[in-house]
C-alpha cells in the first residue's frame, strides 16, 4: 500500500511546470532591458503578476557575490518576481488556486539573467493570499523548504 501523496504532489503538476520555465528562460535570453523583460513575462499565459522582489522576498546569501557590475547606475542584479497560475485539471488539489513563483536574477546592465528558484502556493478561494507550500528543486521538483506559516502573494 502506498503513501497518500504530500500537500506538495497534489498541488504540483511537472509536465506544465517545466513548459512554463522554458518560456520564462526564453523570454530571459531575448530581453533587452529589465523593462522589456518585465513586460515580456506578462504575456506568457497564466502569467498572475510581474514585480520586483522587495527585500522581504529575500534571503541575499543566495546569490552568487561574484556577479556584481563596476558600470555606473547599475544596480548590479535585481530580482523579479514571476507569480504563474497552474491549471489544477490533472492535479488531486482540493484548492481552488494553485500558483508557481519564480525568482528570476537579472542585470540590466549585462543583459542576462536566470531562474534562481521557485515555490509552490495554494489558496482554498481564488479572492485569498495564497499560501507558501516550499521551494522546490529547479530539475529534480524536490520539496527543498517544508512548508511554513503564512505567505505568499495576494491575488489583484
Amino acid at each position: 500500500m502506498s503513501a497518500p501523496p504530500t500537500l506538495f504532489q497534489r498541488n504540483f503538476d511537472a509536465d506544465q511546470f517545466d513548459r512554463i520555465k522554458v518560456s520564462i528562460q526564453k523570454e530571459i535570453e531575448g530581453a533587452k532591458s529589465v523593462e522589456n523583460l518585465m513586460r515580456q513575462l506578462k504575456h506568457i499565459p497564466n502569467v498572475q503578476c510581474v514585480e520586483f522582489a522587495d527585500d522581504d522576498d529575500l534571503d541575499n546569501a543566495d546569490f552568487v557575490p561574484g556577479y556584481l557590475s563596476e558600470e555606473d547606475d547599475s544596480c548590479d542584479f535585481l530580482v523579479i518576481l514571476c507569480y504563474v497560475e497552474l491549471d489544477r485539471s490533472k492535479m488531486e488539489t482540493d484548492s481552488q488556486y494553485v500558483e508557481v513563483c519564480f525568482y528570476i536574477v537579472y542585470n540590466d546592465v549585462k543583459q542576462t539573467g536566470w531562474i534562481d528558484a521557485a515555490s509552490l502556493a495554494s489558496a482554498d478561494n481564488p479572492e485569498d493570499y495564497a499560501e507558501s507550500i516550499c521551494f522546490f528543486d529547479l530539475e529534480t521538483h524536490t520539496p527543498i523548504l517544508p512548508q511554513e506559516e503564512g505567505g505568499a502573494h495576494n491575488q489583484d
